[in-house]
């Protein structure tokens, strides 16, 4: 074996060449010098002092840097010293008798240790190692606070059962064999990767939980949701049926033994959820948006087993060998392999580039033995499945359930702070696109049957005026004290309230009473009603028109012609496109004549807000800006700290003024009622 290269380095000419300040040379020292038993620093350049006296300054800095320099040849370690900490010691060499002396001619590399390779190769001070780019520490700070507030822990039971993260609203997407425990699927469904069906009762057995970064919610609040009755929005089995393991009884994943099928069956499941955290924690829009391929570095946030959040790294470029070992599933276009590490739990996980854009979901690790002749080895990998490919199959399906509700707003346009109220935006959002006709906002009652001063009951039309555009929409309130009386006085009330004069389209009673061909009052009831349908819907013809009752919890729909009347006028609503109905304060919404319209209804409202509705109006607030989870809790403590300094609870007025008045002091002081 040929002796390695005789490469000499001249402590006198780099202690020329520090650039260092002394206190930061004498750190980078001691720190190798202590691991080999050297001299430090300070006692060596005392030591040289008394031999050789120097005046304070840059004469002898450099012979003490020489010095120290001598000291780490001596002791073997001065190679190690330039490598670890050249480029923040030493400044590059100059020009030498007109010749350019190559910055990487001086500094032998210690990552080879083989002498053959040594001469091989040639330090540098810096080195583009990759064609990844570099990256802002802020761009890298906020996609991951981000992907932690949208990563969940998705629970099956009492099971820890995999990880998701959020693609919508209310849509989160994950492995279907996390779930694949609370679906049926169908031997001989013609679609060879459906996943099936929700089994009866799955429902309660499902549950998504967000920030599990401890045992614990920092602030003692529950960060958990459920999932809606049909949760199941989209979806492909792991294997072909007669592949799958019943997971109650094997730990091992079932996997397609073909190729065809493992471009068929790509285990993965889009799950609806009964709140809104999406809009909270800024959803991965993956329809929208177009992802981008896998590739390169790689972060995957993830819930293995029963452990808090964690996250590893790795990349996406694995060798060659590797590859080959696992060559059916490199082949694939609809997977792709990487190494970050990863244990039972991290299914379903949140797979980021370095730029913090997400771009594939973990869905398992494979592991095989490589025989060759007498020898073996073993080999493992992980696999994930690209965005991309998910969203080519469910894309479709994803936008439809998502529908036209996109993003919830914190502000007005007048700046008062919109604090909650997700469902009423979404359900105008979902009565503009035609999707709901009629929008219910319900109340209930207390303890004493008696209607509660509850928040955003009035704001609630607020909320909804500040949602429409009026070149396109038209607005008509009636208070519910007008339409307690008689039928035919209703009718005129709500043509009234549309436009004066109006009611004088409509037929005398004793007209209606004349057409009708009986003497039944149901039946005169249906033509009044009908023909208020026509006379509106004459109005709308370039507007949506937004007929909104309010107060109706202190003047409910008694039984009489008055609520026959709306009886017979939820269905002339509902088949015109452009008639919408708001009723606010109904506290009876399930009423059959209503329920045949399928309306829309609004979560019944809250007596107060708390802490995490200011944490996650916060949230959205700060869209864009880098701020932690715990700084989040902090200002929300704070917030209700101060709304209840009278000892009173945090109302929703009390809340309200802390937040425009603190956080919007630019914008007018008005408060939520």
């Amino acid at each position: 074996m040929p002796k390695p290269p005789n490469i000499h380095i001249d402590p006198a000419e780099i202690a020329a060449r520090v650039k260092a300040s002394r206190a930061f040379f004498r750190q980078c020292y001691d720190q190798a010098a202590e691991t080999r038993g050297a001299l430090l620093f300070y006692p060596l350049a005392q030591r040289r002092q008394r031999s050789q006296p120097l005046q304070a300054g840059p004469e002898q800095d450099a012979a003490d840097f020489r010095a120290a320099f001598e000291e780490a040849q001596k002791h073997g370690f001065l190679e190690l010293l330039i490598e670890t900490s050249g480029d923040q010691l030493l400044r590059a060499p100059q020009k030498r008798k007109n010749k350019a002396i190559p910055t990487n001619a001086i500094i032998p590399a210690l990552a080879a240790r083989d002498p053959l390779s040594r001469k091989m190769i040639a330090a540098t001070y810096q080195k583009v190692m990759s064609n990844q780019t570099f990256l802002k520490p802020d761009q890298v700070m906020g996609g991951l606070m981000r992907a932690q507030r949208n990563t969940c822990k998705i629970r099956v039971g009492e099971d820890e059962a995999g990880t998701g993260f959020l693609i919508g609203p209310r849509l989160v997407l994950t492995c279907w064999h996390v779930v694949q425990s609370l679906l049926d699927t169908v031997p001989g469904d013609p679609r060879p990767d459906h996943p099936g069906k929700e089994k009866e009762g799955s429902r309660g057995e499902l549950r998504v939980e967000f920030d599990f970064f401890a045992r614990a919610a920092p602030d003692g609040e529950e960060s958990s949701c459920g999932v809606t009755e049909s949760w199941l929005v989209a979806g492909s089995r792991a294997a072909p049926p007669e592949h799958l393991i019943d997971k109650n009884e094997h730990k091992r994943l079932a996997w397609p033994t073909e190729q065809q099928d493992l471009d068929r069956y790509l285990d993965f499941a889009v799950i609806e959820l009964d709140a809104y955290a999406g809009l909270d924690r800024l959803y991965y829009d993956i329809t929208s948006t177009a992802v981008k391929e896998p590739a390169g570095s790689v972060v995957v946030l993830q819930h293995p087993g029963n452990f808090p959040m964690r996250m590893t790294s790795g990349t996406f470029n694995v060798p060659e060998v590797v590859k080959t070992d696992f060559a059916a599933v490199a082949s694939s276009s609809y997977r792709v392999l990487h190494d970050a590490s990863t244990i039972a739990g991290s299914s379903g996980g949140l797979c980021l580039n370095y730029e913090m854009e997400p771009v594939a979901i973990h869905q398992a690790g494979l592991e095989t033995t490589v025989t060759n002749g007498e020898t073996s080895r073993e080999s493992k990998v992980n696999v994930a499945i690209p965005l991309s490919v998910i969203v080519a199959r469910a894309g479709a399906a994803i936008k439809d359930r998502i529908g036209d509700f996109k993003s919830s707003r914190c502000r007005l346009s007048n700046g008062r702070a919109l604090i909650g109220r997700i469902s009423l935006q979404e359900a105008v959002a979902s009565a503009r696109a035609g999707a709901s006709k009629i929008l219910v906002v319900q109340i209930g009652y207390d303890w004493q049957n008696n209607p509660p001063s509850q928040i955003g009951k009035t704001f609630s039309t607020e909320i909804l005026m500040d949602s429409l555009n009026f070149a396109v929409d038209q607005v008509a309130r009636v208070g519910a004290e007008k339409v307690k009386e008689s039928a035919y006085n209703t009718a005129a009330s709500l043509l009234e309230a549309v436009s004066p004069g109006l009611s004088a389209k409509l037929p005398t009673e004793e007209q209606l009473a004349e057409n009708s061909q009986s003497t039944d009052l149901n039946d005169r009831i249906k033509k009044l009603a009908s023909k208020v349908g026509d006379i509106l819907d004459q109005v709308a013809t370039r507007r949506k028109l937004w007929i909104v009752i309010d107060e109706l919890d202190k003047h409910p729909l008694t039984e009489g012609s008055t609520r026959s009347f709306f009886d017979s006028l939820y269905p002339e609503i509902a088949a015109r496109q452009n008639l919408r109905l708001v009723l606010i304060g109904l506290s009876d919404p399930d009423m059959p004549a209503l329920q045949k319209v399928g309306p829309k209804k609004i979560d019944e409202l809250k007596d107060h807000l708390g802490k995490v509705d200011i944490k996650n109006w916060v949230a959205r607030r700060l869209e864009g800006i880098p701020i932690s989870d715990d700084a989040l809790t902090s200002f929300a403590n704070i917030a209700v700290a101060i709304a209840e300094r009278d000892e009173k609870p945090a109302r929703s007025g009390a809340v309200g003024r802390v937040i425009n008045e603190f956080f919007e002091p630019s914008f007018p002081r008005r408060t939520i009622v």
